[in-house]
């Protein structure tokens, strides 16, 4: 991880590149955070299954032709990229059958051009998709230029409906985080203030009273698929809307969790609470930021009636108990609130 300090008024802010920020290019976010060729990357796109036989997801050619980044799905075929970069030309392909089921579906493409090596992949998501993914690996490969991917990236070239989200990092793919939105209003020992204004230092107004922040991490991720935000609406999660990421935890207390649980509150990730009513997968923007709280510690955060929880380092316990997939079904359907629909 790197960290650098920016100066603000209260001091500096600890911004951390790392799980989240570390995009080269980010579909419909405008700009690339790299100059030249991209020497070694991994390509993610997540896309709704099931495809009918052969299919564009995304096609780029410039007007001139000399450069192409094209990717082809095919039920029978299989997944192929189509690469051109002037008068070098690459089709990587990873053989089918692909799956005909009802689920987002991931493509991986990796490469190394100092190696000469790719690898490409596909699986289900999802808690019941199958684990192992279908591979498939390979020598000869270039290296994107910064200026197409701009382009991939812009939204102006064709890209099938299904598509939910595609990017390009340097390294392995973020893995989501818990976090809130960046205009939710965090109180603290001067008063209320929007998270995403917070700064190293400042204390915060928790459980266990005012905890000083360690540091404020900021992300900018797809607002679909695998990274789909929810949307905790009011009065059912406190006075105001909030939107926050699957994986925030949330506290939930009352006589269904005692009676179920044995305890009066109970901590569940947000995705688990979408039911289309009370809570919603939040699909209207391709892009969100979000702000990750970061006490070193597992603290409580009661944002106007809906209380949050952060997370907690590694061998550090939880406040509250933290239910399971197969917990929070019973939960959702004793409060009455039934989920219709699942974060994906």
């Amino acid at each position: 991880m790197v960290f650098r300090l920016r100066k603000g008024e209260r001091g500096a802010v600890m911004v951390q590149n790392g799980p989240g920020t570390d995009w080269v290019a980010l579909s419909d976010r405008s700009g690339v955070a790299t100059a030249g060729r991209v020497e070694r990357g991994l390509f993610v796109a997540e896309f709704r299954l099931p495809l009918d036989g052969a299919q564009v997801l995304v096609d780029h050619r410039s007007a001139d032709g000399a450069q192409v980044f094209s990717v082809l799905h095919d039920t029978a075929a299989g997944l192929s990229i189509l690469h051109r970069n002037g008068g070098s030309l690459t089709r990587h392909s990873l053989p089918g059958p692909l799956p005909l089921d009802r689920a987002t579906g991931r493509m991986l493409f990796e490469w190394d051009t100092a190696r000469d090596r790719w690898r490409m992949a596909f699986g289900l998501l999802g808690a019941d998709a199958p684990a192992r993914a279908i591979e498939a690996q390979g020598s000869g490969v270039l290296a994107p230029d910064s200026a197409l991917l701009a382009e991939l990236c812009a939204g102006r070239r064709p890209r099938h409906d299904a598509l939910l989200w595609f990017g390009v990092t340097k390294g392995a793919l973020p893995a989501p985080q818990p976090w809130v939105g960046g205009r939710t209003v965090i109180p603290t020992a001067q008063g209320p203030m929007p998270a995403g204004e917070l700064r190293a230092g400042d204390p915060v107004l928790t459980a266990n009273g005012p905890v000083p922040l360690l540091s404020v991490r900021h992300h900018v991720v797809p607002g679909r698929g695998s990274f789909q935000p929810v949307l905790l609406r009011a009065p059912w999660y406190g006075r105001c809307d909030l939107l926050v990421s699957a994986e925030q935890l949330v506290r939930v207390e009352g006589p269904e969790a005692e009676y179920l649980f044995g305890e009066e509150e109970v901590l569940v990730p947000a995705g688990l609470l979408v039911d289309g009513q009370s809570a919603l997968a939040e699909g209207r923007r391709s892009v969100v930021s979000g702000v990750t709280l970061d006490f070193g510690g597992a603290e409580l955060v009661d944002l106007g009636g809906c209380t949050l929880c952060t997370a907690a380092p590694t061998g550090l316990s939880l406040p509250l108990r933290l239910l399971d997939r197969y917990e929070a079904i019973p939960l959702m359907a004793q409060l009455g609130r039934l989920p219709q629909r699942a974060v994906g």
